[in-house]
C-alpha cells in the first residue's frame, strides 16, 4: 500500500522505558524495582526497481506498400518513485542499427519498417544513447506509445511477415 515510496533508507527510532518491581505476595514486602530505558530501531530500505511489459504491434493487412503504412503499441513501464530510466529497442532479428531500417521477415522476403518515440515518424527508437526514450518512475504503470511505419517500398510476395524487438528498461 506505499508503493509511491521513493527509493532510499527509512528509519525510525522508538524509545521507551520500563517501570518494574516484584514483591512478595505473602509478606507484601517490596523485594527489587527500577526503571529500565530501552531504544529499538526500525529500518527498511526501499530500493530501485522498474519493470516492463510489452503488446504486439500489428500493421493493417494490406495489398501493396505504396503508401506508407502506420502501426501502434504499447509498453507499460512501472518504476519505483523518483526513479530515473531509459528504455532501448533493439535492432530485431535483422540487427538493424538504423531503427527505421528494421526487417519483417517471411522466409528469403522482407518488409522494411521502423519504430518511432512519436507519431508521425519522428524521433526513431533505437537502442543506444541517442535514441533512447527516458523518463521517472511514478510507481505507477505508465503507458508508452510505440509507434510503428512501414515506408514506400517494392511489395514482397505476399505473406506474414514478422519481426521480434527487444525492449530494455535501464534504471
Amino acid at each position: 500500500g506505499q508503493g509511491a515510496t521513493p527509493p532510499g533508507t527509512y528509519t525510525q527510532t522508538l524509545t521507551g522505558s520500563a517501570i518494574w518491581s516484584t514483591t512478595r505476595c505473602d509478606a507484601g514486602d517490596l523485594l527489587n524495582s527500577g526503571t529500565d530505558t530501552l531504544t529499538v530501531q526500525a529500518r527498511v530500505i526501499v530500493q530501485k526497481s522498474c519493470n516492463i511489459t510489452a503488446s504486439n504491434l500489428t500493421f493493417p493487412t494490406v495489398t501493396n506498400l505504396n503508401s506508407v503504412v502506420n502501426g501502434q503499441s504499447n509498453l507499460s513501464v512501472q518504476c519505483t518513485k523518483n526513479t530515473g530510466y531509459t528504455i532501448g529497442l533493439n535492432g530485431g532479428t535483422s540487427n538493424a542499427t538504423d531503427p527505421t531500417a528494421r526487417l519483417m521477415k517471411a522466409g528469403p522476403d522482407s518488409v522494411r519498417y521502423g519504430l518511432y518515440q512519436q507519431q508521425g515518424g519522428s524521433s526513431p527508437w533505437g537502442n543506444t544513447a541517442a535514441n533512447w526514450l527516458g523518463g521517472v518512475g511514478t510507481a505507477a504503470t505508465q503507458n508508452i506509445p510505440v509507434y510503428g511505419r512501414v515506408p514506400i517500398q517494392p511489395t514482397p510476395p505476399p505473406n506474414t511477415y514478422q519481426d521480434t524487438i527487444i525492449a530494455t528498461v535501464t534504471y
